[in-house]
Protein backbone atom coordinates (compact mmCIF):
# COMPACT_ATOMS: atom_id res chain seq x y z
CA UNK A 1 0.00 0.00 0.00
CA UNK A 2 1.19 3.51 -0.78
CA UNK A 3 1.34 6.40 1.70
CA UNK A 4 1.36 9.99 0.55
CA UNK A 5 3.55 12.54 2.28
CA UNK A 6 5.78 15.53 1.70
CA UNK A 7 8.66 17.49 3.16
CA UNK A 8 8.79 21.28 3.00
CA UNK A 9 12.22 22.91 3.35
CA UNK A 10 12.84 26.47 4.45
CA UNK A 11 15.80 26.64 2.03
CA UNK A 12 17.51 24.38 -0.57
CA UNK A 13 19.46 21.53 0.99
CA UNK A 14 21.78 19.39 -1.13
CA UNK A 15 21.91 16.62 1.49
CA UNK A 16 18.21 15.83 1.88
CA UNK A 17 18.03 12.96 -0.64
CA UNK A 18 21.30 11.53 0.65
CA UNK A 19 20.26 11.63 4.31
CA UNK A 20 16.86 10.08 3.54
CA UNK A 21 18.65 7.12 1.95
CA UNK A 22 20.25 6.16 5.29
CA UNK A 23 18.94 3.27 7.35
CA UNK A 24 17.95 5.62 10.18
CA UNK A 25 15.45 7.28 7.82
CA UNK A 26 13.76 4.07 6.66
CA UNK A 27 10.00 4.00 6.26
CA UNK A 28 8.18 2.74 9.35
CA UNK A 29 4.99 0.84 8.57
CA UNK A 30 1.70 1.43 10.44
CA UNK A 31 1.87 -2.17 11.70
CA UNK A 32 4.97 -1.37 13.77
CA UNK A 33 4.08 -0.04 17.26
CA UNK A 34 5.72 3.09 18.61
CA UNK A 35 6.83 1.21 21.70
CA UNK A 36 10.16 -0.37 20.73
CA UNK A 37 9.73 -3.15 23.30
CA UNK A 38 6.65 -4.40 21.41
CA UNK A 39 8.20 -4.47 17.93
CA UNK A 40 9.56 -8.03 18.32
CA UNK A 41 6.17 -9.60 17.62
CA UNK A 42 4.92 -6.89 15.25
CA UNK A 43 3.86 -7.66 11.69
CA UNK A 44 6.84 -6.64 9.55
CA UNK A 45 6.35 -5.09 6.15
CA UNK A 46 8.65 -3.74 3.46
CA UNK A 47 9.11 -0.74 1.21
CA UNK A 48 11.95 -2.01 -0.98
CA UNK A 49 12.32 -4.98 -3.33
CA UNK A 50 11.97 -7.44 -0.44
CA UNK A 51 9.94 -7.64 2.75
CA UNK A 52 10.81 -9.44 5.97
CA UNK A 53 9.22 -12.84 6.44
CA UNK A 54 11.22 -13.87 9.49
CA UNK A 55 13.74 -12.11 11.71
CA UNK A 56 15.77 -13.59 14.56
CA UNK A 57 18.40 -11.22 15.94
CA UNK A 58 20.90 -13.97 16.79
CA UNK A 59 20.33 -16.21 13.79
CA UNK A 60 19.30 -14.41 10.63
CA UNK A 61 16.57 -12.95 8.48
CA UNK A 62 14.39 -14.35 5.67
CA UNK A 63 13.34 -11.92 2.96
CA UNK A 64 10.61 -12.58 0.38
CA UNK A 65 9.77 -10.82 -2.84
CA UNK A 66 7.81 -7.61 -2.29
CA UNK A 67 5.09 -7.54 -4.97
CA UNK A 68 4.32 -3.88 -4.25
CA UNK A 69 7.84 -2.76 -5.21
CA UNK A 70 7.63 0.35 -7.36
CA UNK A 71 9.80 -1.06 -10.17
CA UNK A 72 7.67 -3.49 -12.20
CA UNK A 73 9.17 -6.95 -12.66
CA UNK A 74 11.77 -6.55 -9.92
CA UNK A 75 13.22 -8.22 -7.98
CA UNK A 76 13.92 -11.43 -9.89
CA UNK A 77 14.59 -13.57 -6.82
CA UNK A 78 11.70 -15.05 -4.84
CA UNK A 79 13.59 -14.65 -1.58
CA UNK A 80 16.90 -14.18 0.21
CA UNK A 81 18.23 -15.91 3.32
CA UNK A 82 20.80 -14.02 5.41
CA UNK A 83 22.52 -15.81 8.30
CA UNK A 84 24.20 -13.88 11.11
CA UNK A 85 27.23 -14.58 13.30
CA UNK A 86 28.93 -17.14 11.04
CA UNK A 87 32.72 -17.34 11.42
CA UNK A 88 34.65 -16.21 8.32
CA UNK A 89 36.43 -19.56 7.96
CA UNK A 90 33.09 -21.39 8.15
CA UNK A 91 31.71 -19.07 5.46
CA UNK A 92 34.54 -20.12 3.16
CA UNK A 93 33.69 -23.82 3.63
CA UNK A 94 29.99 -23.14 3.05
CA UNK A 95 30.86 -21.29 -0.15
CA UNK A 96 33.04 -24.12 -1.42
CA UNK A 97 30.27 -26.66 -0.70
CA UNK A 98 27.73 -24.53 -2.54
CA UNK A 99 25.65 -23.87 0.58
CA UNK A 100 25.87 -20.07 0.29
CA UNK A 101 25.80 -17.98 -2.88
CA UNK A 102 27.77 -14.90 -1.85
CA UNK A 103 30.52 -14.33 0.72
CA UNK A 104 32.14 -11.04 1.71
CA UNK A 105 33.53 -11.85 5.16
CA UNK A 106 36.80 -13.75 4.71
CA UNK A 107 40.05 -13.89 6.63
CA UNK A 108 43.09 -12.48 4.82
CA UNK A 109 44.49 -15.97 4.31
CA UNK A 110 41.23 -17.35 2.87
CA UNK A 111 40.78 -14.27 0.67
CA UNK A 112 44.25 -14.73 -0.84
CA UNK A 113 43.65 -18.46 -1.28
CA UNK A 114 40.36 -18.01 -3.16
CA UNK A 115 41.71 -15.21 -5.33
CA UNK A 116 44.62 -17.48 -6.37
CA UNK A 117 42.26 -20.38 -7.16
CA UNK A 118 41.16 -20.27 -10.85
CA UNK A 119 37.82 -21.84 -9.90
CA UNK A 120 36.95 -18.77 -7.81
CA UNK A 121 39.14 -15.93 -9.12
CA UNK A 122 36.75 -15.30 -12.05
CA UNK A 123 33.93 -14.79 -9.57
CA UNK A 124 35.83 -12.51 -7.18
CA UNK A 125 35.24 -8.76 -7.01
CA UNK A 126 36.85 -5.98 -5.01
CA UNK A 127 34.30 -3.41 -3.89
CA UNK A 128 35.46 0.06 -2.86
CA UNK A 129 34.54 1.13 0.66
CA UNK A 130 33.53 4.69 1.64
CA UNK A 131 36.58 5.07 3.87
CA UNK A 132 39.78 7.13 3.83
CA UNK A 133 43.00 6.64 5.78
CA UNK A 134 45.31 9.63 5.92
CA UNK A 135 48.21 11.30 7.71
CA UNK A 136 47.24 14.38 9.67
CA UNK A 137 49.73 17.18 10.34
CA UNK A 138 49.05 19.55 13.21
CA UNK A 139 49.19 23.00 11.63
CA UNK A 140 49.59 24.63 15.06
CA UNK A 141 52.74 22.69 15.94
CA UNK A 142 56.22 23.21 14.46
CA UNK A 143 57.37 22.34 11.89
CA UNK A 144 53.92 21.77 10.39
CA UNK A 145 52.85 25.34 10.94
CA UNK A 146 54.83 25.86 7.71
CA UNK A 147 52.88 24.65 4.64
CA UNK A 148 56.16 23.96 2.82
CA UNK A 149 57.07 21.27 5.36
CA UNK A 150 53.58 19.84 5.10
CA UNK A 151 53.91 19.67 1.32
CA UNK A 152 57.30 17.98 1.74
CA UNK A 153 55.57 15.21 3.71
CA UNK A 154 52.87 15.00 1.06
CA UNK A 155 55.40 14.49 -1.74
CA UNK A 156 57.65 12.17 0.27
CA UNK A 157 55.16 9.45 1.22
CA UNK A 158 54.11 6.77 -1.26
CA UNK A 159 51.16 4.50 -0.42
CA UNK A 160 51.62 2.43 -3.59
CA UNK A 161 54.07 0.10 -1.81
CA UNK A 162 51.37 -0.86 0.71
CA UNK A 163 49.49 -2.77 -1.99
CA UNK A 164 52.31 -5.30 -1.97
CA UNK A 165 51.35 -6.10 1.61
CA UNK A 166 47.56 -5.83 1.34
CA UNK A 167 45.85 -6.39 -1.99
CA UNK A 168 42.57 -4.96 -0.69
CA UNK A 169 44.10 -1.49 -0.29
CA UNK A 170 43.62 1.23 -2.90
CA UNK A 171 46.09 4.13 -2.90
CA UNK A 172 44.28 7.46 -3.19
CA UNK A 173 45.28 11.07 -3.65
CA UNK A 174 42.05 12.82 -2.67
CA UNK A 175 40.16 13.39 0.57
CA UNK A 176 36.99 11.81 -0.87
CA UNK A 177 37.45 8.12 -1.73
CA UNK A 178 36.33 6.71 -5.12
CA UNK A 179 33.35 4.90 -3.55
CA UNK A 180 31.49 8.18 -2.96
CA UNK A 181 29.22 9.36 -5.82
CA UNK A 182 30.52 12.38 -7.64
CA UNK A 183 34.14 11.63 -6.75
CA UNK A 184 36.42 13.72 -8.92
CA UNK A 185 40.20 13.90 -9.12
CA UNK A 186 41.23 17.56 -9.32
CA UNK A 187 44.12 18.80 -11.42
CA UNK A 188 46.28 19.41 -8.35
CA UNK A 189 46.57 16.23 -6.30
CA UNK A 190 49.12 14.63 -4.05
CA UNK A 191 51.71 12.47 -5.79
CA UNK A 192 54.95 10.76 -4.80
CA UNK A 193 57.81 13.07 -5.81
CA UNK A 194 60.93 12.89 -3.58
CA UNK A 195 62.71 15.64 -5.50
CA UNK A 196 59.79 17.99 -5.02
CA UNK A 197 59.76 17.04 -1.31
CA UNK A 198 63.46 17.95 -1.01
CA UNK A 199 62.79 21.26 -2.75
CA UNK A 200 60.00 22.10 -0.30
CA UNK A 201 62.27 21.21 2.64
CA UNK A 202 64.98 23.50 1.27
CA UNK A 203 62.47 26.31 0.75
CA UNK A 204 61.42 25.95 4.41
CA UNK A 205 65.06 26.26 5.52
CA UNK A 206 65.69 22.56 6.18
CA UNK A 207 67.76 21.52 3.17
CA UNK A 208 68.71 17.83 3.23
CA UNK A 209 71.37 15.88 1.32
CA UNK A 210 70.20 12.25 0.84
CA UNK A 211 73.75 11.12 -0.07
CA UNK A 212 75.36 12.28 3.16
CA UNK A 213 72.31 12.36 5.41
CA UNK A 214 73.16 15.89 6.49
CA UNK A 215 70.60 18.58 7.12
CA UNK A 216 66.86 18.24 7.39
CA UNK A 217 64.65 19.12 10.33
CA UNK A 218 66.86 19.01 13.45
CA UNK A 219 64.34 17.51 15.88
CA UNK A 220 62.72 14.09 15.98
CA UNK A 221 59.00 14.07 15.19
CA UNK A 222 56.41 11.96 17.02
CA UNK A 223 53.92 10.01 14.88
CA UNK A 224 50.85 8.79 16.79
CA UNK A 225 49.08 5.57 15.85
CA UNK A 226 47.52 2.44 17.37
CA UNK A 227 49.63 -0.70 17.93
CA UNK A 228 48.92 -4.11 16.39
CA UNK A 229 46.98 -2.57 13.50
CA UNK A 230 47.76 -2.18 9.83
CA UNK A 231 48.10 1.56 10.45
CA UNK A 232 51.17 0.80 12.56
CA UNK A 233 52.68 -1.19 9.68
CA UNK A 234 51.86 1.64 7.26
CA UNK A 235 53.44 4.17 9.64
CA UNK A 236 56.67 2.16 9.61
CA UNK A 237 56.75 2.49 5.81
CA UNK A 238 56.07 6.23 5.98
CA UNK A 239 58.80 6.54 8.62
CA UNK A 240 61.39 5.19 6.16
CA UNK A 241 60.13 7.38 3.32
CA UNK A 242 60.20 10.57 5.40
CA UNK A 243 63.75 9.89 6.58
CA UNK A 244 64.89 10.11 2.93
CA UNK A 245 63.88 13.78 2.78
CA UNK A 246 65.25 14.83 6.18
CA UNK A 247 62.34 14.16 8.52
CA UNK A 248 63.13 11.76 11.36
CA UNK A 249 60.02 10.18 12.84
CA UNK A 250 59.54 8.15 16.01
CA UNK A 251 56.34 6.13 16.32
CA UNK A 252 54.27 6.60 19.47
CA UNK A 253 51.96 3.60 19.94
CA UNK A 254 48.97 4.05 22.23
CA UNK A 255 45.58 2.41 22.81
CA UNK A 256 42.70 3.66 20.69
CA UNK A 257 41.13 5.45 23.66
CA UNK A 258 44.40 7.25 24.37
CA UNK A 259 44.81 7.99 20.67
CA UNK A 260 41.44 9.78 20.61
CA UNK A 261 42.27 11.81 23.71
CA UNK A 262 45.69 12.79 22.33
CA UNK A 263 44.71 13.82 18.80
CA UNK A 264 41.64 15.79 19.86
CA UNK A 265 43.52 17.84 22.47
CA UNK A 266 44.91 21.12 21.25
CA UNK A 267 48.69 21.47 21.13
CA UNK A 268 49.48 17.80 21.83
CA UNK A 269 50.23 15.71 18.74
CA UNK A 270 52.46 16.69 15.82
CA UNK A 271 51.33 14.12 13.26
CA UNK A 272 49.80 10.69 13.00
CA UNK A 273 47.22 8.41 11.48
CA UNK A 274 43.77 9.72 10.66
CA UNK A 275 40.80 7.80 9.32
CA UNK A 276 37.22 8.55 8.40
CA UNK A 277 34.29 6.41 7.27
CA UNK A 278 31.39 8.09 5.49
CA UNK A 279 28.46 8.94 7.74
CA UNK A 280 26.41 9.46 4.58
CA UNK A 281 27.28 9.05 0.86
CA UNK A 282 28.33 12.61 0.10
CA UNK A 283 31.70 14.35 -0.15
CA UNK A 284 30.81 16.78 2.64
CA UNK A 285 31.10 14.07 5.29
CA UNK A 286 34.86 13.78 4.60
CA UNK A 287 35.52 17.50 4.97
CA UNK A 288 33.35 18.04 8.05
CA UNK A 289 34.49 17.84 10.76
CA UNK A 290 38.01 16.69 9.79
CA UNK A 291 39.00 19.82 7.85
CA UNK A 292 36.48 22.48 8.79
CA UNK A 293 37.73 25.42 10.80
CA UNK A 294 34.40 25.49 12.64
CA UNK A 295 35.28 22.12 14.21
CA UNK A 296 38.37 23.46 15.98
CA UNK A 297 38.16 23.61 19.75
CA UNK A 298 39.87 22.39 22.88
CA UNK A 299 38.43 18.98 21.97
CA UNK A 300 38.40 18.71 18.20
CA UNK A 301 37.85 16.13 15.49
CA UNK A 302 39.78 18.46 13.21
CA UNK A 303 43.02 16.87 14.39
CA UNK A 304 45.09 19.08 12.05
CA UNK A 305 43.60 22.19 13.70
CA UNK A 306 43.48 23.55 10.18
CA UNK A 307 41.37 26.51 9.14
CA UNK A 308 41.04 27.97 5.65
CA UNK A 309 38.50 30.72 5.00
CA UNK A 310 37.93 29.74 1.36
CA UNK A 311 37.48 26.07 2.22
CA UNK A 312 35.03 26.85 5.03
CA UNK A 313 33.06 29.02 2.60
CA UNK A 314 32.90 26.22 0.02
CA UNK A 315 31.65 23.74 2.62
CA UNK A 316 28.97 26.15 3.81
CA UNK A 317 27.82 26.83 0.22
CA UNK A 318 27.70 23.13 -0.62
CA UNK A 319 24.87 22.53 1.83
CA UNK A 320 22.50 24.60 -0.30
CA UNK A 321 23.64 23.32 -3.70
CA UNK A 322 21.38 20.63 -5.17
CA UNK A 323 22.82 20.38 -8.70
CA UNK A 324 25.28 17.42 -8.82
CA UNK A 325 27.67 19.10 -11.26
CA UNK A 326 27.80 22.27 -9.20
CA UNK A 327 28.49 20.21 -6.05
CA UNK A 328 31.26 18.34 -7.85
CA UNK A 329 32.85 21.65 -8.85
CA UNK A 330 32.79 22.91 -5.25
CA UNK A 331 34.40 19.78 -3.87
CA UNK A 332 36.95 19.65 -6.67
CA UNK A 333 38.11 23.08 -5.56
CA UNK A 334 38.05 21.92 -1.94
CA UNK A 335 40.34 19.02 -2.89
CA UNK A 336 42.77 21.44 -4.55
CA UNK A 337 42.93 23.60 -1.42
CA UNK A 338 43.68 20.62 0.82
CA UNK A 339 46.25 19.23 -1.65
CA UNK A 340 48.07 22.58 -1.72
CA UNK A 341 47.97 23.27 2.04
CA UNK A 342 48.49 19.59 2.97
CA UNK A 343 47.08 19.53 6.51
CA UNK A 344 45.59 16.10 5.83
CA UNK A 345 47.31 13.73 3.39
CA UNK A 346 44.97 11.05 1.98
CA UNK A 347 46.80 7.74 1.58
CA UNK A 348 44.57 4.70 1.12
CA UNK A 349 41.03 3.42 0.95
CA UNK A 350 39.99 -0.17 1.53
CA UNK A 351 38.15 -2.61 -0.71
CA UNK A 352 36.01 -5.57 0.30
CA UNK A 353 36.44 -8.89 -1.49
CA UNK A 354 33.20 -10.54 -2.59
CA UNK A 355 33.11 -14.12 -3.91
CA UNK A 356 30.03 -15.27 -5.86
CA UNK A 357 28.80 -18.67 -6.88
CA UNK A 358 29.12 -19.04 -10.70
CA UNK A 359 25.36 -19.43 -11.10
CA UNK A 360 24.56 -16.09 -9.45
CA UNK A 361 23.93 -13.62 -12.27
CA UNK A 362 22.97 -9.97 -12.50
CA UNK A 363 24.37 -9.04 -9.10
CA UNK A 364 26.19 -5.70 -9.03
CA UNK A 365 28.15 -4.84 -5.89
CA UNK A 366 27.55 -1.49 -4.25
CA UNK A 367 30.02 0.37 -2.01
CA UNK A 368 27.14 2.15 -0.26
CA UNK A 369 24.86 -0.84 0.43
CA UNK A 370 26.01 -4.04 2.07
CA UNK A 371 23.89 -6.23 -0.20
CA UNK A 372 21.82 -5.17 -3.21
CA UNK A 373 20.35 -8.20 -5.00
CA UNK A 374 17.44 -6.37 -6.66
CA UNK A 375 18.54 -7.52 -10.13
CA UNK A 376 20.25 -10.77 -9.17
CA UNK A 377 19.01 -14.06 -10.60
CA UNK A 378 20.04 -17.71 -11.06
Amino acid sequence: RRCAGSLRLARPNGLVATLLSRGQASIVCPSVPEDVARTKDAQLCGAGPFRIARFEAEKGVSLVRHDAYFRPGLPYLDGVELTFSVRPQTQRYLLERGEIDLCRELSSADANLLRADPRWSRHARLVDSPRTSAIFLNTERAPFDDPRVRRAVSFAVDPEVLQKVRADLRPIATVVPPAIPGHRTPGLVRRHDPQRALAEMAAAGYAFDPRTGRGGYPEELEYLTVPDTFEQAAAEVYQQQLRRVGLRVRLKLVSFQTYLAEVQARGRTQLGWAGWHADYPDALTFFEPKLSGLAIGQVSQNTSFYANEELDGLLARSRGVTDPRARDALFSRAEEIVAHDAPWIPMTSTRTLEILQPQLRGYEPSPLRTLDVTRAYF
